[in-house]
């Protein structure tokens, strides 16, 4: 197996680890929130744990970005890959909206930092690890979207 198809299969596995991580956060966000519970050290590492996991799945990315034979294939012709949806969605579309799925996990982590009453940390948790689960989930080549599915693992 070739350093880029494992870099391939941790970034796929590293995908289900922050998806867990992020339900985890928003549903302990939920029913903490709900309950006026206090913000703990259990809710501080998971959000944590969160952030680095994004960062890193964020690293492997960039460097399959610029390994990925396919993806140098097209950047000689950036407008013939535009036009193939395949290509387009990972040269622009992924690539675009897990960065800012990342950026939502980060400013939520800077957030809660800054925050010193626990109910708005909470807030925080809630509303930035939902916009970037939202942002992830549709930028994943699921393997049942057509021309970009890629396998569960």
């Amino acid at each position: 197996m070739s350093a880029y198809y494992l870099l391939l299969s941790v970034h796929s596995i590293l995908r289900w680890l922050i998806l867990f991580l992020l339900i985890i956060v928003i549903v302990r966000s939920i029913f903490k929130l709900n309950k006026d519970k206090i913000f703990d050290k259990n809710d501080n590492q998971f959000s944590l744990f969160l952030m680095i996991a994004a960062h890193l799945q964020l690293l492997v990315g960039i460097v399959l970005f610029f390994t990925s034979p396919n993806i140098q294939f097209y950047m000689t012709d950036i407008a013939m890959a535009m036009k193939e949806k395949s290509m387009r969605f990972f040269l622009v579309e992924h690539t675009i909206a897990m960065i800012l799925g990342i950026t939502f996990i980060t400013a939520g982590r800077i957030a809660v930092k800054k925050e010193t009453i626990d109910r708005k940390k909470f807030r925080h948790l809630l509303f930035y690890n939902s916009m970037a689960l939202i942002l992830i989930i549709w930028a994943i080549p699921w393997p049942f979207r057509d021309a970009i599915a890629r396998p569960w693992i």
